[in-house]
C-alpha cells in the first residue's frame, strides 16, 4: 500500500499565507494562528486540506493527478481543524473539488481586497432557474472560477449572460419583461457567498415588472454591487463598409465610452500575461487606429486588418484590463461569448490558464458552441457545462468528465 501524499511545510506555509491564515470555508472565516502556550510561541489550528486526496481511495479520489500536481500547492487548501474533517465526511462528496477549488480562490480574493483596505467580497456558486422561457423548470448551474458552458446556437448560452447581468441591470431584463402568454415567465435565483451563503432571486411577474427578493424578503433593487464585464459576440466588417474608427468600433462592440478604452491600453500594456503587446492608437487621415504586436509577427498591423483570432486577443485583453482593476474593488465576473475561445484549441487552453491564475480574483464565464479540446479538464479546477435540448425544455448536464 502506497504512502499517502503529504504537503512540505514550505507548501503549508504558502497555502496559509495565501489565506490570510484563516479557514476558507466560505461560513467560517475563523483565525488558524495566534498565541502558543509560551509567550515566545505561536500556535497553528489550521491545516492545509488535498482538494484531490493524498491517497488513492481517499476523499474525492485522485483523478489522473501525477504525484507533484497531488503535492502542489494547488492541490491544498487552508481549513480549520473542524472543516478539513468536515469537508472529507462520505468520501468528500458534498464538496467535490471544483466547490473547493471555488472556496479557495474566493479566500484569497478577499484577502487580497482587505490588503487594499476593501471590504466587498463576494463569490457566485449557483444559478437556479426556477422557471424560464428556456430551460427545463429548476436547472441549475454551478460556478467555479472558470465555467465553461457549451451549447448549440438557440441552446440560451447570451439568456444566460443577460439574466447574470440582470442583476445590477435590470435594463438588461428588457428582451424578457414582455413574456407572449405562451411563455413561461423568467425567476431565476443565484446563491452566493459574501462571505456566508446568500440567496438572491429576480421574477419577471408581469411586464414591466421585476421583482427582487434578498432571503425570501422583497426589496426595491439587488443592493450588491457586482461588477460586470460581458465581451458580447461581435462582427467586424471591413471599413469599406463601416465608417467608424476603430476606437469607436472597439467602443461599440465592448459597450463602453472610447474614454474607457483610452484608459485601458495602458493597463494592457503592463500586465506581462497577457497575448498582445504595445497596443496604441494611432491617427491615420483624421481616424483613430488601433494597432497591437501579436506574436510570430514582425510588422504591427491595425485592428481591422488583423485575423478574426488576432482582433479577438485585442478584445479579450481590454476585458481582461476591466476585469482585474474592477475586481479590486467589486466582486466582478468576466463574461465572454464564443469568438476566437470557441474555434482554437490552443487559445482556448492558454486563457484558461490565464483566468485560473491565482493573481486574477475575478470569475469567468465562457459561452462556446462546442466543447474545446486538449489539457487536462479534471486538474483545471474549471466547471464545465453542457446546454441540451431545445428551447423550452433545456436541461444542463454538469456531470464530471
Amino acid at each position: 500500500m502506497s504512502e499517502p501524499i503529504k504537503f512540505t511545510e514550505k507548501t503549508k506555509r504558502r497555502v496559509a499565507g495565501r489565506a490570510g491564515f484563516r479557514c476558507s470555508f466560505p461560513s467560517c472565516d475563523k483565525p488558524t494562528i495566534g498565541p502558543g502556550a509560551r509567550s515566545n510561541e505561536t500556535a497553528v489550528t489550521g491545516k492545509a486540506a488535498h482538494i484531490y486526496s493524498a491517497s488513492p481511495g481517499g476523499p474525492r479520489g485522485q483523478g489522473t493527478l501525477s504525484k507533484d500536481q497531488l503535492r502542489s500547492s494547488e492541490n491544498a487548501i487552508w481549513l480549520c481543524s473542524d472543516h478539513a474533517t468536515y469537508v472529507d465526511t462520505n468520501r468528500g462528496e458534498k464538496f467535490p473539488p471544483n466547490l473547493l477549488l471555488s472556496y479557495k480562490a474566493l479566500q484569497e480574493a478577499k484577502i487580497a481586497r482587505h490588503q487594499s483596505g476593501i471590504n466587498a467580497s463576494a463569490w457566485f456558486h449557483e444559478l437556479r432557474l426556477i422557471e424560464s422561457p428556456i430551460f427545463a423548470a429548476n436547472a441549475r448551474i454551478l460556478f467555479g472560477k472558470l465555467t465553461v458552458i457549451v451549447g448549440g446556437n438557440g441552446s440560451g448560452k447570451t439568456a444566460l449572460c443577460e439574466w447574470m447581468s440582470g442583476l445590477g441591470d435590470p435594463s438588461r431584463l428588457r428582451r424578457w419583461d414582455h413574456p407572449r402568454e405562451t411563455d413561461r415567465r423568467l425567476h431565476l435565483q443565484v446563491t452566493y457567498f459574501d462571505p456566508r451563503e446568500q440567496h438572491a432571486r429576480i421574477e419577471v411577474a408581469a411586464p414591466d415588472s421585476i421583482m427582487y427578493y434578498l432571503e425570501d424578503k422583497r426589496v426595491p433593487f439587488y443592493p450588491l454591487k457586482l461588477g460586470l464585464v460581458h465581451l458580447p459576440q461581435y462582427l467586424i466588417r471591413p471599413a469599406s463598409e463601416d465608417l467608424r474608427d476603430e476606437l469607436q468600433l472597439v467602443s461599440d462592440v465592448l459597450r463602453i465610452p472610447t474614454t474607457t478604452v483610452r484608459n485601458l491600453i495602458p493597463c494592457v500594456n503592463q500586465n506581462n500575461e497577457g497575448c498582445v503587446r504595445n497596443l496604441r492608437l494611432v491617427g491615420n487621415e483624421g481616424k483613430l487606429m488601433l494597432l497591437a504586436d501579436h506574436e510570430g509577427e514582425k510588422k504591427a498591423r491595425c485592428f481591422r486588418e488583423t485575423s478574426d483570432s488576432q482582433q479577438g486577443k485585442v478584445l479579450i485583453e481590454l476585458c481582461v484590463a476591466m476585469a482585474r482593476f474592477s475586481s479590486e474593488f467589486l466582486p466582478t465576473i468576466l463574461m465572454i461569448e464564443g469568438g476566437i475561445l470557441s474555434f482554437d484549441p490552443k487559445n482556448f487552453a492558454r486563457y484558461a490558464e490565464y483566468f485560473m491564475s491565482g493573481g486574477h480574483h475575478f470569475q469567468t464565464i465562457v459561452m462556446l458552441i462546442r466543447s474545446p479540446t486538449g489539457g487536462s479538464k479534471e486538474w483545471s479546477g474549471w466547471e464545465f457545462v453542457r446546454l441540451v435540448g431545445e428551447k423550452t425544455n433545456v436541461t444542463i448536464d454538469q456531470s464530471p468528465f
